[in-house]
């Protein structure tokens, strides 16, 4: 039979589960519906529909990558302010999914390069002589480029300690059959409700 500290332990676990599935799900069902919007023929709310589905990043089993070569493949087409519009929701969806490192560099270099060619035309057209080249856009788009190291280290870790926290609160602060030990159940939720606190203003100031 399963001890109460163990249906808390269980409890933990099967949130983390759902906010994985969250991602999961949100992700896909704004990836399926840019496919039948692109199928419809509405580009432009397809575009807004991989987008979002991009965002919605997970390593390994998130929709990004489907999302990115639908994007990619509506950005081949005839329509710039469009095909614009497509790159720029690639590299805004990788830039808001970096830490440490920027996922998918190489994806988010290949954006960044057609986002200039477009922009270097769109502005010639408008500035001519006075327009910045391809190469110029290029050195502005990467000065965002890399995330501060640290801060992003520090958020990751302090993600880590609330989570642990939250095991060490129903380890330590609750006995087998579910009674509450107040002083290290109070001790320990305070920390916790300290660095998830900390873990959210980390990631607003980055």
């Amino acid at each position: 039979m399963i001890s109460k500290k163990g249906i808390v332990l269980i409890g933990i676990a099967v949130v983390l589960l759902a906010l994985i599935a969250r991602v999961l799900i949100s992700g896909y069902s704004a990836l399926f519906e840019g496919q039948a919007l692109l199928r419809a023929g509405d580009a432009q709310k397809a575009v807004s529909s991989f987008g979002k589905a991009a965002r919605w990043y997970l390593p390994f089993v998130g929709p990004q990558k489907a999302a990115w070569t639908s994007l990619f493949e509506i950005a081949d087409g005839d329509d710039p302010e469009l095909s614009l519009s497509a790159l720029r929701h690639i590299r805004g969806s990788i830039l808001g999914s970096r830490w440490i490192v920027v996922p998918d560099s190489a994806t988010l270099a290949q954006a960044n390069s057609r986002i200039t060619e477009l922009m270097a035309v769109q502005d010639f057209k408008e500035r001519g002589d006075r327009a910045l080249s391809a190469a110029q856009h290029l050195e502005l788009l990467e000065k965002d480029f890399t995330p501060f190291a640290l801060g992003s280290i520090l958020a990751v870790l302090l993600f880590i300690g609330w989570v642990s926290s939250l095991f060490i609160l129903a380890w330590f602060g609750m006995s087998k059959d579910g009674k509450i030990y107040w002083p290290r159940f109070v001790g320990i939720g305070v920390v916790s409700i300290c660095l998830l606190a900390s873990w959210l203003v980390t990631l607003w100031l980055l």
